[in-house]
């Protein structure tokens, strides 16, 4: 309003005929049209190109997705060549998978004669070790790996060992099922405020939390050996702090 009020000022101090004024408003009208429609349309490009951004990004997850379920397992979970020892192509931080009794489970429930069954087993291991990285995405590695090393790894191992005993269909229907309840409680935990604490700079699990107090007290490692290139620290959650060397590991990013 100011503007215009200026511009009629300016005009008027012009000595301009009402006609000049009355071509100079429609002039400023057409022009605020052509604003708005350009506007308009800049807006419509960037939602229409935000749009192609998410349907490529779901497209790629879909195809990410049937890969893995087709995937030989060797690139899944990893393997042991003579003395060299290749990491999942998909999972390479993954600390469930430096068990092999984990990775035989996992390659055991996942290959069983009934093909349905099968599927749904490779189903639910691949949505654990997805939340198992989307806990070290969030948390970095040095907060979950008590959990994950000391706490979930001796399950698993447990589960495994009694898989091998036994080693029948329902064995692995068991495990299968156990799995996705193990599943289920890491996403509660990961997703439910009701599941987490303060644990420094935000809320963080509350089982990431309870399992490094536990190993810390029992004096067990609390943090990785191993060394990575991406590592960063994203909660101050106790006085120990990741000062891990740095190497190039090649991921395959799974969302």
């Amino acid at each position: 309003v100011a503007a215009q009020r200026e511009e009629v000022s300016i005009i008027a101090a012009a000595g301009w005929s009402s006609q000049d004024h009355v071509e100079a408003a429609m002039m400023w009208i057409i022009s605020q049209r052509e604003e708005a429609a350009e506007a308009r349309k800049e807006d419509e490009a960037r939602f229409s190109s935000e749009r192609v951004d998410a349907e490529m990004m779901q497209r790629r997850k879909e195809e990410r997705e049937k890969e893995m379920m087709s995937s030989d397992l060797q690139d899944l979970f990893g393997s042991v060549e003579g003395e060299i020892v290749i990491s999942s192509k998909y999972f390479p931080h993954s600390v469930i998978l430096q068990s092999d009794p984990s990775k035989q489970m996992f390659a055991t429930i996942s290959s069983v004669t009934d093909s349905v069954k099968a599927a749904r087993a490779r189903k639910e291991v691949l949505r654990f070790l997805k939340l198992e990285k989307k806990a070290t995405d969030w948390y970095g590695r040095v907060l979950p790996y008590s959990f994950f090393h000391h706490s979930v790894k001796s399950r698993f191992e447990s589960w495994a060992g009694k898989l091998l005993q036994t080693s029948n269909g329902s064995s692995s229907d068991q495990i299968s099922q156990l799995l996705q309840k193990e599943g289920d409680d890491l996403e509660k935990a990961l997703y439910n405020l009701s599941e987490q604490e303060e644990g420094g700079v935000a809320n963080v699990p509350k089982v990431f939390l309870q399992a490094e107090r536990d190993a810390a007290l029992k004096g067990l490692p609390t943090k990785e050996t191993r060394d990575f290139d991406d590592e960063i620290e994203v909660l101050q959650h106790s006085s120990s702090k990741p000062s891990e060397k740095q190497q190039p590991v090649e991921v395959i990013e799974i969302s």
